[in-house]
């Protein structure tokens, strides 16, 4: 991407942790109500400058998954795989209530290697 080009690591990482920062907390306005708490889970609730920025731009109505009793390593793991085997179901995954698709979608073509004979 020219825009991102000569940008060093760490500056590339900014960018990156507070993207994701961002379309977090603007995910709010898609919900039709807001949220009492935020469950932060998976790998990146383990970068403390990422969560003390998802803290601050949620108004600090965020808690860790294990405050909540969740493993919070296995939570994202769990998600996947149940959407993979929805997915292989060919069962949707995604619906107009939830992500405004037009009607229920699955997780899309499942493509497995040729078997040598």
């Amino acid at each position: 991407i020219p825009a991102l080009a000569g940008m060093s690591v760490a500056d590339g990482c900014n960018l990156l942790t507070n993207f994701s920062v961002q379309a977090i907390a603007r995910s709010a306005d898609l919900l039709p109500e807001q949220p009492a708490k935020w469950i932060a889970t998976g790998g990146g609730r383990h970068n403390d400058h990422m969560m003390d920025l998802l803290g601050r731009a949620l108004g600090g109505r965020m808690v860790m998954a294990e405050d909540c009793g969740f493993d919070g390593d296995a939570i994202e793991a769990q998600a996947f795989a149940y959407l993979a085997v929805r997915s292989l179901q060919r069962m949707p995954i995604s619906f107009p209530g939830t992500t405004g698709v037009s009607e229920p979608l699955t997780g899309g073509i499942v493509s497995t290697p040729a078997r040598k004979p």
